[in-house]
């Protein structure tokens, strides 16, 4: 039942950077399976205008601003808690993936920022890759996003 479990998940796991690597080589993926409630749903299928979504949205953020921070909070529970309901599935036998995803878990907190939580996750993992010799070309994208937090940690540091 578990092991049916995660192999679903890998699957769709899959098929989303399948889709993430068709976009990125600006290859259109043959099918989008969305949900008709979706009100995107159209316009990820290729029809509708998502520059108008842009243009609405430049003028509903200041009114978002304004939202107080205590206000989010419940949804950033809720988000945390669907989070942590994942950790049992993370191979912590093997340092390769339990080191980077325990630095993940801890920085999320720590530096009160999701993204650089993820930073130095992304960090770590490209890094022992690296330094484990486990490097294909296949993963580019993994060095690139890594490189990138790093040059911006280095640059948030000198500021």
């Amino acid at each position: 039942m578990r092991s049916s479990l995660f192999q679903s998940r890998l699957q769709v796991s899959k098929k989303r950077t399948e889709n993430v690597v068709r976009i990125l080589k600006r290859v259109s993926p043959s099918v989008f399976v969305l949900p008709k409630s979706l009100p995107v749903g159209g316009v990820l299928r290729g029809r509708g205008r998502p520059q108008l979504l842009f243009i609405v949205a430049l003028f509903i953020a200041p009114f978002l601003g304004v939202l107080p921070s205590a206000a989010t909070a419940p949804a950033l529970i809720v988000v945390g808690s669907l989070m942590l309901s994942t950790i049992s599935e993370i191979s912590w036998h093997d340092p390769l993936v339990a080191f980077p995803a325990f630095l993940t878990l801890i920085m999320i907190p720590l530096t009160y920022s999701i993204a650089s939580g993820l930073g130095f996750g992304m960090i770590a993992y490209a890094g022992l890759r690296l330094i484990r010799g486990h490097f294909r070309k296949d993963d580019w994208l993994l060095y690139v996003l890594a490189l990138m937090f790093l040059f911006r940690f280095i640059y948030m540091g000198k500021a």
